[in-house]
């Protein structure tokens, strides 16, 4: 409202009198009754002091604020209702970048964890996924050490939340050049992959994203902080480590032994392994799900942030069958012959 008061009256007014609930605004018929009777009773006791001394000057109170029942308990972050924005993700808020780091601090905020880290990390997933060219303006604010940090050192819940985020971030080319430029990256990963077992998975897409990526630093890490032999562990583990998270660490490790400076490092590990001999000759992709919120969603994108999507439609390239009936109809006319 303070906005539009702003830029136009009219469009002000309009917003007043008809109800909305949208991501940035929820504004209802009890929210402006609220409003109006709270207006009317700082206008009366105006006019009594004006009643007394004619050159009182009225000043809105510093603790001004009008509490709506209809919105008790929404969680907002950079002025955007979360519940309302992860079930419109393609909703386009006024200020993006804002809102974006709004969120990523939210999350650094709350080390804890809870239900609220799950709707703020939610939300920024859904962004992050919804607006992917926003990934591209994560690494100058300065949020993705600060992640990395808070996935190594914090509970399990917020190490799988953190992996959550950082696969989506993974996308970018630029976030994935500063995870190689950020030291304990891969250990930050391991670390958060190890506190959880349902943190493998996402963790695995993490690496399988960023290793494809290439980026000769993170394999140096890798060898650094023996990932490779951590990552076959996972494929002899037959009971935490799903196939979906198998493939995704084959895909990695594929990727890792391409690398020129410390490819032939990753390959002589694997190559002494028979584990990797049982899965470097078998085909993966049909494990690998279609997914862009890592965590959140096994589909595209729909209408709400993090549900599971309905299989997609495959739409065929073969030309469809010709009309016989008509080509019949068509030749049976004496104008056709």
């Amino acid at each position: 409202f303070v906005e539009a008061l702003t830029d136009s009256c009219e469009t002000a007014i309009h917003m007043f009198d008809n109800n909305h609930e949208n991501p940035e605004l929820v504004w209802k018929d009890e929210g402006r009754e609220k409003l109006c009777r709270t207006v009317q009773k700082m206008m009366t006791m105006h006019y009594t002091e004006q009643v007394k001394d004619a050159d009182v000057s009225w000043l809105i109170p510093t603790d001004f604020n009008v509490k709506y029942s209809d919105m008790a308990g929404e969680l907002i972050v950079g002025g955007v209702y979360l519940k309302y924005f992860i079930k419109q993700p393609s909703w386009s808020v006024r200020k993006p970048r804002e809102f974006m780091s709004a969120l990523f601090e939210a999350v650094l905020s709350r080390p804890e964890g809870g239900d609220e880290v799950e709707t703020i990390a939610g939300a920024l997933i859904a962004l992050l996924t919804s607006q992917a060219v926003l990934a591209e303006q994560v690494p100058p604010l300065g949020h993705i050490p600060k992640l990395l940090q808070l996935i190594s050192s914090r509970p399990a819940e917020c190490g799988r939340v953190g992996l959550q985020i950082l696969s989506a971030m993974s996308d970018s080319d630029g976030c994935v050049k500063t995870f190689a430029n950020t030291p304990n990256t891969i250990q930050s990963i391991m670390t958060a992959m190890r506190n959880g077992h349902d943190a493998v998975a996402v963790g695995a897409m993490v690496l399988h994203k960023s290793f494809t990526k290439n980026q000769p630093a993170l394999v140096a890490q890798a060898i650094q902080v023996d990932l490779v032999p951590y990552l076959l562990s996972l494929l002899d583990d037959v009971v935490h480590t799903p196939s979906a998270a198998k493939a995704q660490v084959v895909i990695a490790l594929k990727a890792m032994q391409m690398d020129l400076l410390n490819g032939g490092k990753v390959l002589e590990k694997l190559e002494q392994s028979s584990i990797w001999n049982s899965y470097k000759d078998q085909k993966h992709d049909l494990f690998l799900e279609t997914t862009r919120t890592a965590g959140y969603l096994t589909g595209p994108v729909g209408a709400a942030g993090y549900l599971t999507a309905g299989p997609a439609n495959i739409i065929s390239d073969t030309p469809p069958p010709l009309n016989s009936s008509v080509n019949e109809g068509h030749r049976s006319r004496p104008d056709a012959l």
